[in-house]
């Protein structure tokens, strides 16, 4: 079963009047895993999004919409902290272990602050 990303994936694709050889050469993998993406198949490479939203030169609206989908499909998320302070870090890592136990009401309420708008 295809999942959101997969749709806007081969919107992207479509839209763009590429097909999956294309796609593959652009993302650096076979063309069967980019088709197994689409349909739902395979996890979603993390770097995915910023290289396809490059290749294929994305309005600001387009690479909301394909980071929404991958936001919405992640199994994993990974993160560097590399450059981070190490007040961030401790923010960071409790966030992660609190999150687990809010509700989805307080996790909306939360996405509704951190994009501002608050109400």
């Amino acid at each position: 079963m295809s999942t959101r990303f997969g749709k806007e994936l081969r919107k992207i694709r479509i839209d763009h009047e590429d097909n999956l050889i294309g796609m593959a050469k652009k993302l650096g993998v076979s063309v069967s895993y980019v088709s197994a993406v689409e349909a739902g198949g395979k996890d979603i490479p993390s770097e995915w999004p910023g290289k396809i939203i490059e290749s294929y030169r994305l309005s600001p609206e387009a690479a909301n919409r394909l980071w929404d989908a991958f936001d919405e499909c992640a199994k994993a998320i990974r993160v560097n902290t590399l450059e981070w302070t190490a007040s961030q870090r401790k923010a960071s890592s409790m966030f992660f272990r609190k999150i687990r136990l809010m509700s989805d009401a307080e996790c909306e309420e939360m996405i509704r602050k951190l994009d501002g708008k608050e109400g």
